[in-house]
């Protein structure tokens, strides 16, 4: 088949939806699929199109809002354009958008009916209700207009969780048309590094620096276990509108010589794998591909329980699940796996064998395949 996906960020740009949508475009070329993928760029220098492995890369110029809005956002005006001359230029068969809260999305949406094309929508996260303030209503209100409207012309949608497919349930979305398909790992790229021993515990946080995401509570958590292990060394990994914010607050808490910030990491699975502790306290989530790329380099997770993490982290065996925004809890179960080497070397061992069992690229590929064919013969 020839495919068009789209997304709103891709590699080398660093996040969880980008990670999904290059490992499952690799899978697809390695089962002779063609695969195109359309995403934006807010800079001037990178080029329109190119070709990485086997991979026809095509940029439409962008401006970033994230910084505007506090959740992740970017905008472009050609990308309805470059869809359809995409989609024309490699024939394609079938188009597969990204995240119900993309641009890209919606530009596929409204491109699908003059491509004549099927569409297949992947949702990347459930439910919106642990959001705060105005960006709750913000999503509440996108998810009741634009948002059915994307499901409404999705001819499939993928959920990548059980918690995903039921909050579609909620949005109205048919059961007959969601499958539900779990985010993989690389199982090779990401490695464990048993029996390793840092002269003082890391813990890390990973996201983008955004409210939804958490890292504001990561903060919060840090003097509770400081005054029980004050060798204990907090690492934030990722970029955002929170970083200012974030470097300020440890000042004020006076644990900054506690915390390193050090932006993107260009191959996550290095850092993990020297890791002690990895903490996930998202206020949404869909599967947090950072846990099982954790898990896979068994490190124990302490995560919050929301839809996606509590499928894939067994509460005490693979880690711990804490409540949304709870920061007794969070600081509680980190400071249980800080004080105890042994308990994390159990829950890393136990975490690397789940994701052997449950999360391989390959498996993904398959699947997603078999919905592209469900959707082209019906």
């Amino acid at each position: 088949m020839n495919i068009v996906l789209t997304t709103d960020y891709y590699p080398p740009h660093i996040g969880g939806v980008e990670t999904v949508t290059s490992e499952l475009a690799r899978e697809l070329c390695n089962m002779d699929h063609r695969v195109s993928i359309i995403t934006l760029s807010n800079t001037n220098h990178d080029p329109v199109a190119e070709n990485i492995d086997n991979l026809r890369i095509y940029k439409a110029k962008s401006h970033e809002l994230t910084g505007i809005l506090g959740l992740q956002s970017a905008f472009s005006s050609e990308t309805s354009r470059l869809i359809r001359k995409v989609c024309r230029k490699e024939s394609a068969d079938i188009l597969h958008a990204n995240n119900l809260f993309y641009s890209t999305t919606i530009a596929a949406s409204a491109s699908k009916r003059s491509l004549k094309l099927p569409l297949v929508t992947t949702l990347h996260i459930g439910s919106t209700s642990h959001l705060e303030g105005p960006m709750r209503i913000l999503t509440r209100f996108y998810e009741r207009t634009i948002g059915r409207w994307i499901l409404d012309q999705s001819d499939h949608v993928v959920a990548v969780s059980d918690a995903v497919r039921t909050y579609l349930g909620a949005l109205n979305v048919p059961n007959s048309k969601i499958s539900v398909i779990p985010n993989g790992v690389d199982l090779n790229a990401n490695t464990p590094n048993f029996g390793h021993r840092n002269t003082e515990t890391r813990i890390a946080c990973i996201g983008r620096l955004i409210s939804n995401k958490g890292p504001q509570y990561f903060v919060e958590a840090a003097p509770i276990i400081l005054h029980k292990f004050p060798s204990t060394k907090f690492l934030i990994i990722g970029e955002g509108p929170l970083l200012s914010s974030l470097h300020s607050r440890v000042k004020e808490l006076g644990v900054k010589d506690h915390f390193q910030f050090l932006g993107a990491v260009p191959k996550l699975s290095t850092f993990l794998r020297d890791c002690d502790v990895y903490v996930r306290p998202s206020l949404t989530e869909g599967m947090p591909l950072t846990v099982l790329e954790a898990m896979a380099c068994g490190i124990p997770t302490v995560a919050t329980r929301i839809e996606g993490a509590a499928e894939i982290l067994t509460h005490g065996d693979t880690g711990f699940l804490v409540e949304p925004k709870n920061v007794d809890q969070l600081a509680f179960y980190i400071s249980k796996l800080v004080g105890d080497p042994e308990l994390r070397s159990r829950m890393g061992k136990r975490a690397r064998e789940s994701v052997e069992n449950h999360n391989d690229w390959k498996a993904v590929a398959i699947q997603t395949s078999r919905v592209y064919e469900s959707v082209l013969t019906s």
